[in-house]
């Protein structure tokens, strides 16, 4: 995963994890993965603490106000929210969640 920083562009490796650990640190974290699959409950996500979490989680950092940090300078640098999204959808296909996953495991 790249976050755009001060000194430039730069790459944190994403976290392995089972489909099982990546969602009990994101409800350890306070987000509401079902919310995120329900199109009228996301309607009420708060939007930045859960990117700020999903951050947390994809990149291993247990310090929320660490990952908060560096997805406000991420942001200050140019950088966007769907650059968490999109690891964040790595992580979870890797896992064994979602469209792209399911479709592998059809190809086996």
């Amino acid at each position: 995963m790249v976050l755009q920083t001060n000194k430039g562009p730069k790459e944190f490796a994403v976290q392995e994890l089972d489909f099982t650990n990546v969602m009990c640190d994101l409800e350890d974290n306070g987000v509401d993965v079902m919310a995120l699959l329900d199109d009228e409950e996301k309607k009420s996500i708060k939007a930045f603490s859960t990117m700020r979490a999903i951050l947390a989680v994809v990149v291993g950092i247990k310090d929320l106000g660490i990952a908060g940090q560096m997805f406000t300078e991420h942001l200050k640098n140019g950088g966007k929210m769907e650059d968490v999204m999109d690891a964040f959808t790595e992580v979870m296909t890797t896992a064994g969640f979602g469209e792209a996953a399911e479709t592998e495991e059809v190809k086996k």
